[in-house]
């Protein structure tokens, strides 16, 4: 509204000084016109109720036309790491992305030891779908390869907070295209030492990575080393820096 409010003020001056001109043959100085555009403001700047965005570029014009507005709240800054499992213990970091609402899906997900080390990464291809079913589609696929690899003692982590109820409940009330196979996949948990846990997107950036990649792609992919779609993330997490998640 401010800054409608600045377009308005200055229409208005420009109009009141042709009037002035035309009917009173005055001329006003810039300096009065300056004046009148700032107590306009001043006065929208009083009335108004809205906040405005906290970028440098609009709090200096602000400051320029001598008006404080109202800043909106600082946001809320939360640090967010991935903490490597326990030792004897694999951990599992999914994702799934869809580019659309339905769109071009995919999924990812990778394998980690307890110093981090890559055990292996995945994504795959999953055509035309929603992101839930993306999120648990790689969730199935990664229980199914670490079941074939013999690793029992897992720590899922995804970032979707749906799909870790899912994992936690025991209820199966997933879309039905997943009902039989998640079914299965839950009895495949069911033999297993698993933990699970949510994570901030901001913290799941290597398997963000490898779902993005499987949407692009045609089938499912496997690497037993660092995934070039996935190595920036994946070396951040390694050296322990961290990410931040911005809330308002």
């Amino acid at each position: 509204m401010l800054w409608w409010g600045m377009i308005g003020a200055g229409f208005y001056a420009i109009w009141h000084a042709r009037n002035a001109i035309h009917f009173q043959n005055s001329i006003l100085s810039t300096k009065t016109l300056l004046h009148s555009i700032r107590l306009q403001l001043h006065e929208i700047d009083f009335l108004s109720q809205g906040t405005t965005r906290n970028s440098v570029a609009k709090l200096c014009i602000l400051r320029r036309v001598c008006i404080l507005g109202r800043p909106s709240k600082a946001p809320k800054i939360t640090e967010v790491m991935w903490h490597a499992p326990p030792i004897f213990q694999v951990k599992i970091n999914t994702d799934g992305a869809a580019r659309g609402s339905p769109g071009l899906a995919g999924f990812g997900g990778i394998f980690r030891d307890r110093l981090g080390g890559v055990l292996g990464f995945f994504a795959g291809s999953l055509g035309i779908a929603y992101a839930l079913e993306a999120e648990l589609q790689a969730v199935i696929h990664a229980i199914h390869l670490a079941s074939q690899k013999g690793w029992h003692s897992l720590w899922i982590e995804n970032d979707s907070t749906l799909v870790i109820h899912f994992l936690s409940s025991l209820k199966h009330d997933v879309p039905w295209r997943f009902s039989t196979i998640w079914f299965n996949c839950r009895a495949m948990i069911a033999s297993m030492s698993v933990k699970v846990s949510h994570i901030y997107r901001e913290g799941n950036q290597v398997a963000d990575c490898l779902a993005n990649f499987g949407a692009t792609q045609v089938g499912i992919h496997w690497w037993d080393s660092c995934s070039p779609c996935a190595f920036a993330a994946y070396c951040r997490d390694l050296t322990g820096f961290p990410n931040y998640r911005f809330q308002l």
